[in-house]
């Protein structure tokens, strides 16, 4: 599981927490969706999301979903700042929640 979700900067605690996570998953539900992860091609949406600001954050390690995927929405949202993580895998939010956090909140409204 590290060497699929994770990068090199994860910590044993961080891997053992998606193990618990993934356990806690039924191969049922994983197989139910798997086939709407193909089916899912939004690329003609990308446009509207060019009016309003956008956050892209990859692990430069993510097996899953990688780089040259996030470069891609990128480059089909004019508004997106896309930023590549070093050192990070799939598992982004929980191997860097700072600037996950960080991001969103770049997102919001000031008051």
């Amino acid at each position: 599981m590290r060497g699929i979700l994770y990068g090199s900067d994860a910590t044993d605690a961080m891997v053992a927490r998606g193990a618990d996570i993934m356990a806690a998953s039924s191969v049922r539900s994983f197989a139910a969706f798997y086939p709407a992860l193909g089916a899912h091609d939004k690329a003609q949406a990308l446009a509207e999301l060019g009016t309003v600001p956008v956050e892209i954050l990859v692990g430069e390690a993510d097996k899953l979903t990688p780089v040259k995927h996030s470069g891609r929405l990128a480059e089909a949202i004019p508004t997106a700042h896309l930023q590549i993580v070093p050192g990070c895998g799939h598992m982004l939010p929980q191997e860097r929640p700072d600037l996950v956090t960080a991001a969103i909140r770049r997102l919001l409204p000031t008051p």
